[in-house]
């Protein structure tokens, strides 16, 4: 892993972004609700660096391979956003490293608590959080299109 760097994503990144994210829903058949956006994604520095999240990419050869979003949510707790990973860069330990990257900043950013939302279909996703101590959030209230809320103490 060390052609790979990382980098604060730029609303000029944008683009790139979409075209890891959208062929990725195709690969999971995840089937997006009607009123998905990606407004977050197409304005990323306002919705995540404007309001003390972070997003960040990561890089080889001077392209976009993956990228994950951290967003301060509530009581001192942060939200995994997003966490993807191209196809070809899977299976390599490229993911657990970008997982472990979040919690550090979250750590560092004193937050006490770190959440997610996804869908069952991640199943390496899934299997990767709950590696790292991620637990079912009870009563979490999960957006359209997630069937999946996991939790854990930073």
């Amino acid at each position: 892993m060390q052609d790979i760097t990382c980098r604060k994503a730029r609303n000029s990144d944008s683009e790139a972004i979409q075209n890891i994210l959208m062929p990725i829903f195709r690969e999971y058949k995840i089937i997006l609700p009607n009123n998905y956006s990606l407004a977050d994604i197409e304005n990323l520095e306002e919705e995540y660096l404007d309001k003390s999240g972070e997003f960040v990419v990561y890089l080889k050869e001077q392209t976009i391979i993956g990228f994950f979003a951290l967003l301060p949510s509530v009581e001192n707790q942060v939200e995994l956003k997003r966490l993807y990973l191209t196809p070809s860069e899977r299976g390599q330990g490229l993911g657990n490293s970008m997982l472990k990257e979040a919690l550090r900043i979250a750590r560092k950013s004193g937050y006490i608590k770190m959440h997610l939302e996804t869908v069952s279909n991640f199943v390496e996703a899934v299997s990767l959080y709950r590696k790292y101590g991620f637990k079912k959030n009870i009563g979490a209230t999960l957006a359209k299109g997630h069937d999946i809320a996991l939790i854990m103490d930073l």
